[in-house]
């Protein structure tokens, strides 16, 4: 055990040592991360009709934005800012929203029969561009306060209580802000070198944990389904509105955001140690999840027009749906794809001759 443990902690500092080698585990989870995402937004317009499309959509909307943005924490600095690193911004996120939200307006301009085209407002997925360049800004200055995910946490509960809209992606920039200080604190907390120097016989208990864990939540779920929708849980999950115009009127409706929080940790924690810490036949589609992430939308769009992805579905209909996200996910996390949108997704060419690191 002492052996297989020092192997592990080896390769870690290897990694962790040599710029260009990627640990499996992280590559495993930005995968499936990437997944839920694409499975969430091509269930989105089957749950009002669909009681286990419903559930599926919940579970999914309870952690999946939490966790990519507690993975886009994790691998983020709070070091001074750099002109390397603004650049970075630039190229990587900022330019291809300002390409893609061109692209997507143009089509809404095109459907409308007027020109329609408001860059401060962005256009369904591409809000997380926005925010995560603000993240990426603010991180550093983050660092300075004492106790930044006390702070981080109460900045997003108080949010709530007041009318901060989608303009330039703030309210949910607020809302989800304290996942990513939590996934930046996990790195300097040595949470991924903890649990990669862990033995098998502790990582097999700490995966059944899991398993129960995100058991639990989905019985939970299944069984208050119609509460929920009551309720209105699901504007609770997306985070794009003030509590009120949410329908949450209450003082203490910030307790629900709250406990939204607390369940979206668990998850994230369970996800974490159920991916495989080995090489998968998915792992080198890991690095590509910007690119899936801005292209799946133009696939999934015109489907949720139609049938396929609207509406009352029966159980198969659910079962292809799921495997379809799956298929479309890895098909564009192929490096062909990658290449040949590189240009939209990642156009340095916009900039000057200043080299660019890679992400």
């Amino acid at each position: 055990r002492l052996a297989h443990q020092a192997r592990l902690l080896g390769q870690w500092n290897y990694a962790c040592r040599v710029s260009t080698t990627r640990i499996p585990l992280w590559d495993n989870a930005r995968f499936l991360a990437i997944t839920l995402v694409v499975l969430g937004h091509a269930l989105t317009k089957t749950t009002a009709a669909t009681d286990s499309a419903y559930v599926l959509y919940t579970v999914i909307y309870l952690f999946h934005i939490p966790l990519f943005v507690f993975l886009s924490g994790y691998f983020s600095s709070a070091d001074a800012p750099t002109l390397k690193r603004l650049q970075s911004v630039l190229v990587d996120l900022l330019l291809p929203y300002l390409i893609f939200e061109s692209i997507w307006s143009i089509i809404q301009s095109v459907n409308a029969g007027e020109f329609l085209f408001n860059p401060l407002r962005a256009s369904w997925t591409l809000w997380f561009l926005l925010s995560l360049a603000a993240w990426r800004i603010l991180l550093p200055y983050i660092a300075l306060v004492p106790f930044p995910l006390v702070v981080s946490t109460a900045i997003a509960l108080l949010s709530g209580y007041w009318s901060v809209d989608q303009t330039l992606s703030l309210s949910r920039t607020l809302a989800f802000l304290p996942f990513f200080v939590l996934g930046w604190r996990a790195r300097n907390w040595g949470v991924g070198e903890w649990w990669l120097s862990r033995s098998e016989s502790t990582t097999k208990w700490m995966r059944v944990g899991g398993v129960v864990a995100l058991a639990a939540i989905v019985t939970v779920v299944a069984l208050n389904v119609e509460r929920l929708r009551e309720a209105g849980f699901r504007k609770l999950l997306t985070a794009d509105m003030s509590y009120a115009d949410a329908g949450f009127e209450q003082w203490f409706s910030g307790a629900g955001r709250f406990g939204v929080f607390v369940i979206a940790t668990l998850m994230i924690a369970a996800f974490v140690v159920l991916t495989p810490r080995r090489m998968t036949w998915f792992t080198a589609l890991g690095g590509a999840t910007m690119t899936v992430y801005l292209l799946h939308s133009f696939v999934l769009a015109p489907l949720r027009q139609t049938e396929i992805l609207s509406g009352a579905v029966s159980w198969w209909h659910l079962v292809l749906v799921v495997l379809g996200s799956i298929g479309l996910t890895v098909v564009l996390a192929q490096p062909l794809v990658a290449r040949v949108f590189s240009l939209l997704t990642r156009p340095t060419w916009m900039l000057t001759s200043t080299r660019i690191p890679a992400p």
